[in-house]
Parts: C-alpha cells; structure tokens; sequence
C-alpha cells in the first residue's frame, strides 16, 4: 500500500512524514523507526558487504594457492623450464594476496580480528616453508633419482595443509555470519518491544502508520535475512525481491550484485568462463527430469581436442590456455541460447543440446567439428597453427534413462572416435558405436 507516493523512494522521508501527521503519539515510534533504521538497517548491509567481500577473498585465494601445484608437478612431471617462470609469477600473487587479507581481517574489532590473522599467519609460515621448498625442487638436478618425487610428495602435503588452513578460515567466517543474523534477530526483537510500547501510547490513527511501518520495513529485513541465510545454506540461484525503491529495495539489489558474483565463482570455470563439471551435472539432471516429463529428446555431446598435449609441449602452456578460450568462444557462438557448455575436465568438453534428437544432434556435432578444424588459432608469439576435434554423441531416452548414464555412453562414442583415427564425430549405440562419415 503507496501511501506517501512521491516520497516512496526514502523509507526515512516516509518516517518523517508520519510523524508530522501523528505528532507527538507517533514521535516515540518514529524515534524506534529511526533507531532501527541505524543500527539494524545500515549494520546489516554493511556486514553483508564486508562478509561477502571476506569470503569472495578467501575463495580466491584458495583456487590460487591449489594452483601452485601445476607448475611444480609439471616441471617434476616434464622438466619444462618455463613452468619456473610460471610458478613464481603465481607464488608472487599469492604472497600479495595473502599480505592483503590479513590486512582484511585486521580491519575488524580485536577479538573478531585476533582469530582470523592468527590463522592467516599460520597460512603465511606455511606458505613461506611451501614456496622454499618449491625453489629447492626447481634448483633440483635432474638425475633421475627419486629426489624430485620426494621433494614433490613433501610438497604436496605442505600445500595439504595450507588448504585446510584456508578451509578453517572459511568455517571461521561462516560461523560468524551466523553470530551477526543472531544478533540481528535480537536486535529485532527489541525493536518490536519498543514498538509495541508505543502503540500503548499512541492515539487510535497510530495503528495505521505502525501497521505501514512493519509493511515498510519489517517485511522487507525478513525476506533479506530468510534469503540471506538460505544463500548461506548453498542455494546459491537464491535472488531477493522487494517491490520498493527505498534503501531496503537497494540493499536487495546489492544483495543480488554479490550474489551473482558468488554464484559465478562456484559454477564457472575460471579459465574458459563455460560451466564447471559440478554445475553442468545438475544442468544435465533438471535437463532430463524436463524432458521426461515432456516426452522429449535430449542430446549429449563430448568433444576432446585431439593431440591437445603437443599444443602445449610445442607452444607452452600459455598457448594452451588460449586455446581452451577460444575454443569455448566458438562454440558459445554456435549453439543456441538454452544449450548448455561446460569444461568437463583438461580438454574435454561438455555440450548439453535440449529438445535435440539424433539427427540433429549430428548436424550440429559436424557443424561445431569443422568450425574448430577450419579456424585459425595462433600462439603467443602470433605463429598460427590447426586443431582438430572428436565428438561423442549419445541420445536420451534412446542411449540412457539417467544422467550417470548418458555421460557414460558420450563418454564411449568419444572413445570411439579417438580409436577410429580422431577428428569425427561417432554417434553410441547399445550394438556398436556407429561412425558418422567426416565430410
């Protein structure tokens, strides 16, 4: 119910207003309104940007330090000179990274603050013990002992410790966002009590303003707090909708900024920007699920660059990733806008066709093989080069009736394809996995 109109963009104008109306009954519920709209209000959204802020940095910085073991165990693996180059260049970002959100955490109150730095300190020592021990692998001669694989194993089992640090850090915070809602539920809690004394005092037209205040205001902190703590739980397509234009309806809108940046970060692959294998799979379930409902086809593409490690022996790793990007560029090009792609893992990729049956399923296959085979790729320094791709096929309902199934069978029509000399697309079948003519 619009009341104030005009002034339906400042809850803090509406609570002006209504107080100038009711006069003096009203001023003590205005002053609670007030009051609420300090310390529940403005604390709320400053702690869900900070919290969000902190948890989005350890997020961060967890991926990058897991990443510290490519370049080490490639260089072990493979002796690549440039893998040095690359690590310390990572190792560089983490020990900023790290530098950065100490100072993150030291910006809080003492005893909030004393928990969280004592455990970044221990990730510092650790990671101080973990990058000396990284330049000893890299000083390491290559002489076919068992040095480096020990020196690999000890380091892996650093990096293991590390990370546990970091998930501590992050059950430390989670633990305490829920110390914040708590005490915003007793703040709240309060605020009703001092309401409801005012009410006692207030003349008969009080009751429709507090009856406005708690629609205003009230309502709106619920669905933030509810939403709040069911993100917080893993529901993290989890949106808020608030239909006003005051600082609560902005807040909702902040809300939902960060949580599409969270949502990002946990489904996205970091590289490519396409779906990571987590969230492609349940793309896939709520996929089948639909189509079984509505009796319609579904198709499952696997594509895997063929000879996808000489790219990276030959032109470095660098290339490699670029690659990978380009690749996902092409194909988000080609298909069509309900069609799901995600980084199944190396270079594997994904391709989730919905309401597609075989036939179509295979033009779009050969169509998405000779755009790759055909276009240019270039390396780092500007030298162009081709590659080639082989695609699995495997059809719902016709292949599998679940979604472990139908990537198992993708998964043997690629196999396939590899066997029959690579760059082909091959549809499965229960009797044998069919070739489709490369054209």
């Amino acid at each position: 119910m619009k009341i104030f109109g005009h002034i339906n963009n400042s809850l803090k104008k509406q609570i002006f207003l209504g107080a100038a109306i009711l006069l003096f009954p009203l001023f003590l519920l205005a002053g609670v309104g007030y009051y609420f709209y300090q310390s529940s209000l403005l604390s709320f959204q400053t702690a869900i940007n900070y919290k969000f802020n902190q948890m989005a940095s350890i997020i961060q910085a967890k991926s990058e330090i897991s990443a510290v073991v490519i370049p080490v165990n490639d260089y072990v693996m493979f002796n690549h000179p440039d893998e040095e180059k690359n690590y310390r260049v990572l190792s560089e970002r983490i020990a900023s990274r790290l530098i950065e959100l100490e100072t993150l955490f030291a910006e809080e109150n003492a005893r909030q603050s004393q928990v969280y730095v004592s455990v970044l300190r221990a990730v510092n020592k650790e990671w101080e013990n973990l990058d000396k021990l990284a330049r000893v692998i890299f000083s390491a001669e290559d002489d076919h002992s068992d040095k480096k694989p020990r020196l690999l194993d000890e380091f892996n089992n650093r990096l293991y410790i590390i990370i546990n640090y970091m998930t501590n850090l992050h059950q430390l915070l989670h633990q305490n966002i829920k110390d914040i809602d708590a005490k915003l539920q007793t703040q709240q809690k309060i605020i009703l009590v001092l309401i409801f004394l005012s009410i006692l005092l207030a003349l008969a037209g009080a009751f429709g303003f507090i009856f406005l205040f708690i629609q205003q205001v009230l309502k709106p902190i619920k669905i933030l707090e509810a939403g709040t703590i069911e993100f917080g739980k893993g529901n993290l397509k989890k949106r808020i909708t608030l239909k006003t234009e005051n600082e609560l309806g902005r807040l909702a809108q902040a809300f939902n900024i960060m949580a599409d940046e969270m949502e990002k970060l946990a489904t996205q692959d970091a590289l490519t920007g396409l779906l990571n294998r987590r969230a492609f799979f349940r793309e896939l379930e709520t996929d089948l699920y639909r189509s079984m409902r509505y009796q319609r086809h579904s198709s499952l593409l696997f594509l895997d660059i063929d000879h996808f490690k000489r790219v990276n022996d030959n032109y470095g790793h660098q290339t490699g990733d670029r690659t990978l990007t380009e690749i996902a560029r092409l194909l988000k090009k080609e298909l069509r806008v309900p069609d799901r792609i995600a980084r199944y893992g190396g270079e594997e990729i994904a391709i989730l066709l919905p309401e597609t049956n075989e036939a179509q399923a295979q033009i779009i296959a050969e169509r998405l093989r000779k755009k790759i085979e055909q276009h240019e790729f270039s390396t780092t320094s500007g030298e162009p080069f081709h590659i080639t791709t082989s695609i699995g096929i495997a059809i719902y309902p016709g292949d599998a009736a679940s979604p472990e199934n139908l990537v198992s069978c993708a998964d043997q029509a690629l196999y396939q394809a590899k066997n029959e000399g690579r760059n082909r697309v091959v549809l499965f079948s229960k009797e044998q996995v069919l070739r489709v003519e490369n054209h």
